[in-house]
């Protein structure tokens, strides 16, 4: 992947970061549906996601490997995404409530959802 996807991601995680702390200081969110925020917030970063992958570039973690693989293995970045959500779902169930787990699963689904219609990945 090189010394560009590198630098573009290191670039990509700090700018993440300092986004989020900057939207905690105009946004308030002490009411919301769990279900629409996890629809909504899924539909933002498969955007995201995509407008990285794109430009050569990752947020770090699953999405490295998962573009490693593709490189390597032809295999769709949603396809590895949904398989490491899977097991991380199954792990989770012993900890976490079920609304809670039925929340995020239907994130992953949207996210997933939209990284495969894009079928350059």
């Amino acid at each position: 992947m090189g010394i560009e996807f590198t630098i573009k991601t290191f670039i990509s995680i700090i700018l993440v970061s300092i986004f989020t702390k900057i939207n905690s200081l105009f946004f308030l969110l002490t009411i919301f549906n769990s279900f629409y925020t996890t629809f909504l917030g899924n539909i933002l970063i498969g955007v995201g996601l995509i407008s990285l992958f794109k430009n050569n570039s990752s947020l770090g973690g699953i999405n490295i490997i998962s573009l490693c693989i593709k490189n390597k293995y032809k295999i769709k970045v949603s396809n590895i995404q949904m398989i490491v959500d899977f097991l991380v779902f199954l792990i989770s169930s012993f900890f976490i409530s079920f609304p809670a787990i039925l929340s995020s699963i239907c994130g992953a689904i949207v996210l997933n959802l939209i990284l495969f219609i894009n079928c350059i990945f």
